[in-house]
C-alpha cells in the first residue's frame, strides 16, 4: 500500500487468525474490533478495501498471519469497501456492510458480512496499516442476501455512522484536543472524518501525499457518495486541516474551513 507514515513512534500491529478476534468499545466510546493486539475503530474501518480469493476462498496460513504480507497478492480480487459497520444496542461491534456491487457485476449491491468471515493481515509497508480477507468464496458471497438496514434494525443493530455512537463530533472542533502530529500514522488518518465549517461531516481522509523528502504535502479527502459511491476525491494542503482527537488517543478528526459544497466545487485529485 502507498499509505505512508507521518510518524513510526506507534506499535506495530499483528494479525492473528479469528479465534482471538473479540469485540469491545475502547476508551472513547468507539466500538472496535480486537484481533490479538491489533484494535481496529469502527471509524477508521470505513471506506477499507476487502480482498477475496480469485480461485476459492483466501488460503490465510499461519505465516500470512504471523509475518504479513507486502502487497495484494496476485491471487486476491478486490471484493469491494467496507461501506458502514454494524453496532448491536450494547455498542459492540458486530459486523460490515460491503458494497461488492462491482465485484459480483450486478451494479449497486451491498451486503453484510460477519466478522468471523473476516481476516486481518499486517501490511510490512505501513506500520499500522493492514489488509482485509474475506475468507470464503465468490459462490458464498453471490447467495447472500441484499443488506436490508430494516431487518438489520429489526435485529437491534444499527449503522455505526447514523447511530448514537457517532460521539457527537460535530459537536466543534474546539471540544477536542489538537492532535499530536508527530505521534500520527498514515493509518490514524486514512478513513479519519472530515468536517466542515459547519462542523458537519463532509467526508473521509482518502490518502496522504508526501513530497520526495517524505514530508506529507496535501491531504486528499473523499467528498460525498454514499457507500463508497460517486466520491470525488479533492486534495487540501497540510496547512488546511485542521487535526483534532478526543480523549489524547481516541479517533482522528480532521476539521476544514469549507462547506462540503466548497469541497466538491474543488478540481479533483488525480494520482
Amino acid at each position: 500500500m502507498k499509505n505512508l507514515l507521518l510518524s513510526t513512534s506507534v506499535v506495530i500491529l499483528t494479525a492473528v487468525g479469528a479465534n482471538a478476534q473479540t469485540t469491545e468499545t475502547n476508551l472513547t466510546g468507539m466500538p472496535s474490533y480486537m484481533a490479538g493486539d491489533m484494535q481496529i475503530s469502527a471509524d477508521q474501518m470505513i471506506g477499507k478495501r476487502v480482498y477475496i480469493g480469485r480461485e476459492g476462498a483466501v488460503a490465510v496460513d499461519e505465516t500470512m498471519l504471523i509475518g504479513g504480507v507486502t502487497d495484494v497478492s496476485d491471487d486476491w480480487d478486490d471484493m469491494g469497501e467496507v461501506g458502514d459497520v454494524l453496532v448491536s444496542e450494547d455498542g459492540q461491534f458486530n459486523s460490515v456492510v460491503i458494497d461488492a456491487g462491482g465485484f459480483l457485476g450486478m451494479g449497486e449491491r451491498h451486503v453484510q458480512v460477519s466478522l468471523d468471515s473476516l481476516q486481518f493481515v499486517h501490511d510490512n509497508d505501513t506500520d499500522g496499516e493492514y489488509y482485509i480477507l474475506y475468507t470464503g468464496d465468490r459462490a458464498t458471497v453471490e447467495g447472500y442476501d441484499p443488506y436490508d438496514s430494516a431487518m438489520a434494525e429489526g435485529a437491534g443493530l444499527r449503522p455505526f455512522d447514523r447511530g448514537a455512537m457517532d460521539m457527537d463530533m460535530r459537536a466543534g472542533r474546539d471540544t477536542f484536543a489538537a492532535a499530536e502530529v508527530n505521534t500520527l500514522t498514515a493509518a490514524d488518518l486514512t478513513g479519519a472524518r472530515v468536517y466542515g465549517s459547519n462542523d458537519d461531516w463532509v467526508g473521509e481522509v482518502g490518502r496522504l501525499v508526501l513530497a520526495e523528502d517524505g514530508q506529507v504535502t496535501h491531504v486528499v479527502v473523499d467528498v460525498g457518495g454514499w457507500l463508497g459511491m460517486g466520491e470525488r476525491p479533492v486534495a487540501l494542503g497540510f496547512d488546511q486541516v485542521d487535526m483534532r482527537r478526543a480523549n489524547g488517543d481516541g479517533p482522528v478528526m480532521v476539521y476544514v474551513d469549507f462547506t462540503e459544497e466548497e469541497l466538491e466545487n474543488l478540481p479533483q485529485w488525480a494520482e
